[in-house]
């Protein structure tokens, strides 16, 4: 018998938590999250966020799962309409994933690298020239 305090987890917990799926909205939550599903059950958010690692806690990840994309689905709504404030909305979406980011390291021919090549001042000249652009002074 593994040793430390007797888990929470039972089946008055298991049809519990989908009820906040119904009621978030009334308990005050803008969005729908761990730590509120946390909060309505009673328990820890790490509580919530161990049982989300366990594969065998089926309900417990369905619930989980719906409330990210409950909040997905808010968050891209509410932000797109200027509702939330646009960099709280970047910020709790990033935990989803979302980045404003551009990867450039595999932007070149076939995914690959872009190459780059040292000019020398006489080729800017003329690859300036080709386009119908004066080279600028160093003055400048």
């Amino acid at each position: 018998m593994p040793g430390g305090r007797p888990t929470k987890y039972n089946e008055e917990l298991i049809l519990k938590a989908p009820k906040y799926l119904e009621e978030w909205e009334e308990l005050g939550d803008m969005i729908p999250s761990q730590a509120g599903l946390a909060v309505y059950l009673g328990i820890s958010i790490a509580c919530v966020e161990n049982w989300g690692r366990q594969a065998e806690k089926v309900e417990f990840l369905r619930v989980l799962d719906k409330i990210e994309a409950q909040q997905r689905r808010i968050l891209f709504n509410n932000g797109l309409t200027g509702v939330f404030n646009a960099a709280i909305t970047k910020l709790v979406l990033t935990k989803h994933g979302f980045s404003d980011k551009q990867d450039q390291t595999h932007s070149g021919p076939d995914g690959g690298p872009i190459k780059t090549h040292a000019m020398s001042k006489e080729e800017i000249a003329e690859a300036l020239a080709q386009k119908g652009i004066p080279m600028p002074s160093r003055d400048e």
